[in-house]
């Protein structure tokens, strides 16, 4: 997983959507930033050195700054691409080493939809007006993160180390609308690991978990003197009617009745 510091210097330098016309070339030719080229549609071929890569709709294909490139649209089809000059050498590299090291051609099956919304979305948001510098740099992390390989489960982190990572997130989220595929997002790994995880280990369900987490701050909320609406809206519930149902089947009483009996012993 790329350390965060790689992308802080991350930036689009140009972007562009274009639709070249039969046997329309480039090159040969260099540029002094990193390029990323998606081929949305028709053909063409990238020369490289001494290669020669015959591309189709949903390859991607990434050169290094100041990489001598030859590009040509295909006579009967030509190609429509989106294309990205970026800066950022740490970004730019460790893309180059997940990605793109035994070649500078690279697709991801099923994928296509999701390419060609980012990339497209990338060009659409650099080429508005009134867009802001960090709205530009988040739709190109958006592709660039898009294209890095999911983490794999590290496997000298143990099962338990995994829980407690997925419980220590739920502590400190309860109070928002979290979802288990946020948990996994979190980790790096597969939603049905963690939920193996703590079936396996803590006998409930990641969501039961979760619940639990709820309940337990609102009764804290209530033992304080909060009210039940206070006490939902606090700890992730969608409503009061929410916190309520819950709260009874797990405490036997209403959180109303839960806070006057509190009051009493104080």
């Amino acid at each position: 997983m790329i350390a965060k510091s790689c992308f802080s210097s991350l930036r689009a330098e140009f972007c562009a959507k274009e639709q070249w016309t039969p046997r329309q070339v480039f090159g040969p030719g260099r540029r002094p930033h990193f390029l990323l080229y998606v081929v949305l549609e028709g053909k063409g071929i990238l020369q490289l050195r001494n290669e020669i890569y015959h591309l189709q709709p949903g390859e991607v294909f990434f050169l290094t700054p100041d990489t001598d490139y030859y590009l040509e649209a295909d006579e009967y089809t030509p190609w429509q691409i989106t294309w990205a000059a970026f800066s950022g050498e740490e970004a730019g590299r460790e893309l180059a080493a997940a990605r793109f090291s035994s070649s500078p051609v690279w697709s991801i099956p099923g994928e296509q939809e999701r390419l060609f919304q980012y990339s497209l979305h990338l060009v659409d948001v650099f080429k508005r007006e009134h867009s802001r510098p960090l709205e530009i740099e988040g739709a190109l992390l958006q592709l660039v993160s898009f294209l890095l390989p999911r983490p794999k489960i590290r496997r000298s982190e143990t099962r338990e180390a995994y829980l407690n990572r997925a419980k220590a997130y739920i502590d400190s989220n309860y109070c928002y609308d979290i979802r288990i595929q946020d948990i996994a997002r979190q980790l790096g790994i597969d939603r049905s690991y963690i939920y193996r995880l703590f079936m396996e280990l803590e006998h409930m369900a990641p969501t039961d978990y979760l619940l639990s987490r709820r309940l337990e701050h609102a009764r804290s909320v209530l033992e304080s003197g909060g009210s039940p609406a206070e006490a939902a809206y606090s700890c992730g519930f969608a409503d009061p009617e929410s916190l309520q149902y819950h709260f009874q089947n797990s405490c036997g009483m209403t959180p109303e009745e839960y806070r006057w009996s509190c009051m009493k012993e104080h």
